[in-house]
């Protein structure tokens, strides 16, 4: 759904040789947007660092609330 809106939004029209600036927007769409996206989606993890000392630590405290809800 979204990306039909998205297409439409660049001038995309089914079944027709597409207008230059509908190629480009589908260029963009599929190309530069998605991976400029994925860059900030990394950066975005990085400030998050699961650490395997981390992820025990988690799960210690998990299973001490589930002792203490029991």
């Amino acid at each position: 759904m979204i990306i039909g809106s998205m297409l439409t939004m660049v001038g995309y029209v089914p079944n027709v040789e597409q207008t230059p600036g509908a190629l480009f927007g589908i260029r963009m769409l599929f190309g530069p947007i998605p991976s400029i996206l994925l860059i900030i989606g990394i950066l975005i993890f990085l400030k998050f660092p699961i650490t395997k000392e981390v992820h025990r630590d988690m799960l210690r405290q998990i299973a001490e609330r589930q002792k203490k809800d029991e």
